[in-house]
C-alpha cells in the first residue's frame, strides 16, 4: 500500500478507525472521512457536492504527498 492514497468514508467510526489504521500501517496515505467533522475531511457520501468537494480538497492536500 505505500504510496496510495485511500479515502476511509466514516472513518472516525470503530471498523472504518480500524481500516484507516491498517492502511497506514501498511504504507499508504489513509484518510478518514465523516460527517461529524470528526475526521481529516469533512465528507457527506448522501450529498453530491459534498463527495465533490471532498475529493477536490482530498486530491490538493493529500496527493502532493506521495507524488
Amino acid at each position: 500500500m505505500t504510496g496510495r492514497v485511500v479515502l476511509v468514508v466514516g472513518g472516525t467510526g470503530v471498523i472504518g478507525g480500524a481500516v484507516v489504521e491498517r492502511l497506514r500501517a501498511e504504507g499508504a496515505v489513509a484518510v478518514a472521512a465523516s460527517r461529524s467533522g470528526r475526521a481529516g475531511l469533512v465528507l457527506d457520501a448522501r450529498d453530491d457536492a459534498s463527495v465533490g468537494a471532498g475529493i477536490s480538497t482530498l486530491l490538493e492536500e493529500h496527493v502532493r504527498q506521495v507524488g
